[in-house]
């Protein structure tokens, strides 16, 4: 017995002060990890902006194996009013500050992109997993250090994930699986645009932190259709890009711009972004094969065949492809519709999250690779850099690779 009490004493003088509470937390930690999939993913989320309150903060309402312990936010205010809002027991003015307290399994990240990497880098350090909205950084430096970070950790068990909904949405998925079961053959080009109004919340607001970041409103959205090219044709190197400002926003430098990419198979793609257009519709994909193309536009997707030219039956043919036409957008509104009704439709955002939620309880191979999200980030940075303020004398300019 008198054994007992000494070790218990002596472990007691261990574990005091400091060491103490950091052990407590890694045996927390450790604890929670023998729970497999009965646990429960505690999550700190930093930023108490429109983007948590509307993308994220929903998706955790519906996963029941995650539970928000806390919001950080540098205005205190808006972290307390977004944790009474969303029943949240604790609010902090610091990642920093929550992190001395709090023991997350993950800190989603809901901040402007130019304090991604620090606070990703406190997490991390903290023991958490990642997850960040996009863009996720703003420079090649940023980038580099992301990929060193992303590979330090991954040996510790910790993962990094990236928010690019647009790859989870809008029927994304399954033009991804027609593109890849070769329905509409060889691809030969692809197009990716995003149509805005000039009345565009984040445009017209000179106070709005994206005008803060290279590229204004386009570098916030430019990511997007970078990544869903990506996904198609695979890696890319930009060619050209052009940017012209055509608005009446004082602070804005550009509301344009149009830039051609190629894949390293010689295969051509664009994107062309305006907050010029009466009306929003976005993405606008199109897609032209060597055997049929495909059309996704206000949220119908169009799969066209072959149209041969018979100078006698010309109208009687196109007649029909009208026809095929309206078919298939009539079924992309019964598709819709079906999902409204049946409230089967899930945004990005759930997807993501939730499959990185998964991800951290059964360690599955996640749906969105962070390697994936970095090549695309680099894509974007080099479109970002050729129209970079600096570089610009004129408000309509090309640059062009050699």
């Amino acid at each position: 017995m008198a054994a007992i009490f000494t070790f218990f004493a002596k472990e007691e003088k261990v574990y005091s002060g400091t060491y103490k509470m950091e052990k407590e937390k890694e045996l927390r930690r450790e604890d929670r990890m023998k729970l497999g999939e009965k646990r429960v993913v505690k999550v700190v989320v930093v930023g108490a902006g429109e983007v948590a309150k509307s993308s994220h903060l929903p998706v955790y309402s519906k996963i029941r194996e995650s539970k928000v312990i806390a919001i950080c936010d540098v205005n205190k205010e808006a972290a307390a009013k977004t944790s009474r809002l969303w029943n949240i027991p604790l609010c902090y003015s610091s990642l920093e500050a929550c992190l001395d307290e709090e023991v997350p399994d993950l800190v989603d990240i809901c901040t402007p992109p130019n304090s991604h990497l620090p606070l990703t880098l406190q997490a991390l350090k903290a023991g958490s997993h990642v997850i960040s909205e996009k863009p996720f950084v703003m420079n090649l430096k940023e980038c580099e250090e992301a990929e060193r970070l992303y590979h330090q950790f991954k040996c510790k068990g910790l993962s990094i994930g990236v928010i690019h909904n647009w790859l989870f949405e809008f029927l994304t998925p399954t033009i991804s699986s027609i593109v890849n079961s070769g329905k509409i053959g060889e691809i030969q080009r692809v197009d990716v645009d995003i149509y805005a109004r000039p009345d565009d919340s984040m445009i017209r607001d000179p106070n709005h932190w994206c005008h803060s970041i290279i590229g204004g409103r386009l570098g916030e959205c430019l990511i997007h259709p970078i990544y869903i090219l990506q996904r198609i044709l695979g890696p890319l190197d930009v060619s050209q890009v052009f940017v012209s400002k055509r608005g009446s926003h004082l602070h804005v430098a550009f509301d344009e711009l149009f830039a051609v990419l190629k894949s390293r198979d010689g295969k051509l793609c664009t994107t062309y972004i305006t907050f010029n257009s009466p009306r929003r519709d976005f993405p606008v994909i199109s897609i032209y094969g060597s055997d049929k193309h495909l059309f996704f536009f206000n949220s119908n997707l169009v799969v066209l065949g072959t149209l041969g030219y018979h100078k006698r039956a010309r109208t009687l043919l196109k007649g029909f492809d009208n026809l095929r036409q309206i078919t298939h957008i009539l079924k992309s509104l019964c598709h819709h519709t079906a999902k409204r009704i049946f409230r089967t439709k899930r945004t990005g955002h759930e997807v993501l999250i939730a499959d990185f939620i998964k991800h951290i309880i059964t360690g599955s191979e996640p749906l969105y690779c962070f390697e994936e999200a970095l090549n695309a980030t680099k894509t974007y940075l080099e479109i970002l850099q050729r129209f970079s303020d600096k570089n610009v004398k004129d408000s309509t300019f090309v640059t062009e690779v050699e």
